[in-house]
């Protein structure tokens, strides 16, 4: 369910931060393994055999089926890509798309106050 936590931000549907807006910079604060027994994405109950793996972009906690991709984040000290669940995936790569196709406007937007 969505709704605000004021540890952890604004939770999307599926337990995601929701800010599409930009490309978050700092690693965001885990939530602690005693405090889910569900995967935030398909709901599953976690037990031995299911495992807990944290999403290195949300924070949230998902079993391995939905945390089954992985991105280059630069706010981790890993060198290489890094678990993420689906909608993290999905959301940094849209971003990182935005941002590629973004023209850069240095010289346009100067403007001659003489």
């Amino acid at each position: 369910s969505s709704g605000i936590n004021a540890e952890y931000g604004v939770l999307g549907v599926d337990g995601c931060v929701n800010d599409i807006a930009h490309i978050r910079q700092e690693p965001p604060i885990w939530v602690p393994d005693s405090e889910v027994d569900r995967c935030r994405g398909c709901e599953e109950q976690f037990s031995l055999l299911k495992r807990k793996h944290h999403c290195r972009y949300c924070g949230q906690i998902f079993c391995c089926n939905c945390t089954g991709k992985s991105a280059v984040l630069s706010f981790t000290k890993a060198r290489g890509p890094v678990r993420v669940c689906d909608t993290c995936y999905s959301q940094y790569n849209l971003l990182l798309a935005q941002q590629q196709n973004q023209p850069t406007n240095s010289h346009q937007d100067q403007h001659d106050i003489s």
